[in-house]
């Protein structure tokens, strides 16, 4: 699921998608080269990867509202498809 929310995201951006992984050790250990690229620059120079967005990325996390709909009739405004396709819209106009 999460794999194809951020393609889904991504196509949004006119981002390139691939299907190719990096092994989990090589992506940690640019991530340190870029806490320590960070911390050498005081913050001068913004890094693309940290070990925070490292951890944050590494996680599998699934969002699920079924109990906000069953508890309290939740029901979101925008659908993820439309709120993806409004960014989308968003960022043709910036461009």
């Amino acid at each position: 699921m999460f794999r194809t929310f951020i393609t889904a995201l991504l196509k949004s951006q006119n981002a390139p998608v691939t299907d190719k992984t990096a092994p989990r050790a090589v992506v940690r250990a640019a991530a340190a080269l870029g806490d320590l690229v960070g911390l050498a620059t005081r913050g001068r120079k913004p890094v693309s990867l940290t070990l925070q967005g490292f951890a944050a990325s590494a996680v599998e996390v699934t969002l699920d509202i079924g109990k906000a709909r069953s508890r309290l009739g939740y029901e979101p405004v925008v659908s993820m498809q439309a709120g993806l396709g409004m960014m989308g819209a968003q960022t043709a106009r910036q461009q």
